[in-house]
């Protein structure tokens, strides 16, 4: 046994709700794309991370994060750090990466 729902008439004063307006996507600039198509994130590992700031090896960029306070993030148990902070903070710190590279 179904019952059938009947629909109800709309009051005449009220007027149905308009579309919300959709927002334009923005368009792909293709250097923020990875040879698979996708977007490059601006998040890196700590191995990364050593590359990125021309270090030698990792427990100089533990050095850093606890003698210079480079910026980062924790992802779990591993390190993140955001390209944009360290390009930020490289410009303050000139002097801590001459010191580390020379150690």
């Amino acid at each position: 046994m179904s019952r059938s729902r009947s629909r109800r008439a709309v009051p005449e004063g009220l007027k149905p709700r308009p579309a919300k307006p959709q927002q334009p996507q923005r368009a792909l600039d293709p250097a923020d794309l990875t040879a698979k198509g996708r977007r490059e994130s601006p998040w890196i590992s700590a191995h990364e991370a050593v590359g990125y700031l021309g270090l030698g090896s990792l427990s100089a960029l533990y050095r850093l994060i606890r003698e210079w306070d480079l910026p980062y993030g924790r992802s779990g148990r591993s390190y993140r750090f955001h390209k944009g902070q360290l390009d930020q903070w490289m410009v303050r710190r000139s002097g801590a990466l001459s010191v580390v590279r020379s150690a």
